[in-house]
């Protein structure tokens, strides 16, 4: 068991925003949590990246509760990217993917792994080009690709996103896809996304999670989950459910 949620929920204030939800994460797998705005979906990412806390309910990582882990153990072993990060120091772009490896550092130099861990996560987010200008230069795409890499050159178990292909191009957010759904199988990782894009989730995801109105109305496959009951009655929108040669849901939106 890597990660366990049992009858998790969370309030501000009065507001119920997650309620009783309860899932298991069993082996690396491309998780992508979908839902309309406000159905929990930040909320549950943060649970499980142990960054909120007052939650109901219980969140395990490898049997045991995630409050209950030494910080410095925990970030070795989950990256959390999340929605929004601000960075207005005038670090390299370089120096920023250096950054993910503060869980494993022993001192003040960066050791030879620590090297060659943010080259390789720059390589597999196409962010090696400007590995030496300014971070605050750089365009919010290329931004959104060296935090990645940051996340990605702490080597996790588990990489947990929160709208990773925000300001990211087209050909930038397809690539992104196809390399969450490659690190279960090449790099052993859980990885959960959240994402708003339905179709490059059921393109590239092994399993979805659907929120709405803080609770857990879908789990399961994309050919297994995705429906039109589920885009009328989740996402308030009409749409037909076609498949492609790889026999992978399309929306097409009416």
């Amino acid at each position: 068991m890597i990660f366990r949620l049992s009858q998790a929920g969370m309030n501000y204030g009065a507001a119920r925003v997650l309620a009783d939800v309860s899932a298991e994460f069993v082996r690396p797998e491309f998780v992508a949590v979908l839902g309309p705005n406000g159905a929990g979906k930040s909320t549950l990412m943060g649970i499980l990246a142990g960054v909120k806390p007052g939650y109901t309910g219980l969140c395990e990582y490898r049997g045991k509760s995630v409050p209950q882990w030494p910080r410095r153990d925990f970030a070795r072993e989950v990256s959390f990217l999340p929605q929004n990060v601000q960075i207005n120091f005038p670090f390299s772009a370089e120096e920023i993917v250096l950054m993910g490896r503060t869980p494993h550092g022993r001192g003040w130099q960066e050791s030879p792994a620590d090297l060659a861990a943010a080259k390789r996560a720059m390589e597999l987010t196409d962010a090696s080009n400007y590995r030496c200008r300014d971070f605050v230069s750089l365009s919010g795409g290329e931004r959104q690709r060296v935090i990645l890499a940051a996340a990605l050159a702490q080597t996790p178990r588990v990489l947990l996103l929160d709208e990773p292909s925000a300001f990211l191009d087209l050909s930038h957010q397809v690539a992104l896809y196809r390399l969450l759904a490659r690190l279960p199988r090449e790099e052993g990782m859980l990885v959960i996304a959240v994402t708003h894009d339905l179709n490059l989730a059921a393109a590239h995801a092994d399993r979805l999670l659907i929120l709405h109105q803080g609770q857990l109305s879908a789990d399961g496959a994309p050919m297994d989950v995705l429906n039109e009951a589920c885009l009328r009655d989740v996402f308030n929108v009409d749409a037909v459910i076609q498949q492609n040669r790889a026999s992978r849901p399309v929306i097409l939106y009416e």
